[in-house]
């Protein structure tokens, strides 16, 4: 099957096959908001981790502990079509998330599009496909919490020459505004993980694939929040899977532990 056919077969299985009776709870628009916040835990653990998303997720939500297994993740989102090109095949995170579990049944076009820095807030997504597209058991099968929330598409950027070499890590936003905007969606998907009660937060480059984000500016803006939220959370898991950039390099250098 081409990737278009195994989002075919996921839909069909979930809507009249055999996975069709799993539940799956109604979405919601989360809008900006500042919290009071209580800290839950002495610290906040974060990692680091070059793989994707779901397997990120399995990982804590199949685990016996209750202060991880409550697990919500970051969608980085289309910000005009739930589940962006996934009926076309397209590769990115989203389209993934879509074709192995039953997300699409809940995140629907009603949310859309999605006013930044608002997002969507989704409970008890259950995954139903391994990373090979292979269908789960239902021993196997392991939910978890979705915020879809869309990164600033192709902002200005500048570059700067250290030593007269160019590299990702010396690109900046080149307009305040854009920066300030992305302060405020990382903080929001941040406030309703918590506002919804989660122990671990699965993250992501937001933004620093085709959206073209400057990574090491983002990176920044994550420890800010890392450093608000300190406490609120067990886990943060920060799930970079790269193949041909150097996201994950990037993140696993600065990201604050």
């Amino acid at each position: 099957m081409d990737l278009s056919e195994v989002y075919a077969d996921t839909k069909t299985k979930c809507t009249s096959g055999k996975y069709k009776d799993i539940p799956i709870d109604k979405s919601e628009l989360y809008i900006y908001k500042q919290l009071n916040l209580e800290r839950r835990f002495p610290k906040t653990n974060v990692i680091v981790v070059n793989q994707d998303t779901l397997l990120t997720c399995k990982v804590f939500a199949t685990s016996d502990n209750k202060d991880i297994n409550n697990v919500c993740a970051l969608n980085m989102a289309n910000e005009f079509h739930a589940g962006g090109a996934v009926e076309h095949g397209a590769r990115a995170q989203e389209e993934e998330l879509f074709r192995r579990t039953n997300y699409f049944k809940s995140l629907t076009e009603e949310f859309y599009p999605i006013e930044r820095p608002n997002c969507v807030y989704t409970p008890n997504v259950s995954c139903i496909k391994d990373e090979n597209y292979k269908d789960l058991e239902n021993e196997e099968i392991f939910s978890c919490a979705f915020i879809a929330s869309p990164a600033i598409v192709t902002p200005d950027t500048k570059e700067e020459l250290i030593d007269g070499k160019f590299s990702m890590e010396y690109v900046k936003y080149k307009k305040m505004a854009d920066k300030l905007l992305m302060c405020r969606i990382i903080d929001n998907i941040f406030a309703c993980a918590y506002d919804k009660g989660h122990t671990t937060l699965v993250l992501g480059a937001l933004g620093c694939g085709v959206f073209r984000n400057p990574p090491k500016e983002v990176v920044d803006i994550f420890n800010m929040a890392l450093d608000k939220y300190d406490g609120c959370f067990n886990t943060v898991a920060f799930s970079v899977l790269s193949k041909r950039d150097k996201n994950y390099e990037i993140f696993d250098k600065f990201i604050d532990r």
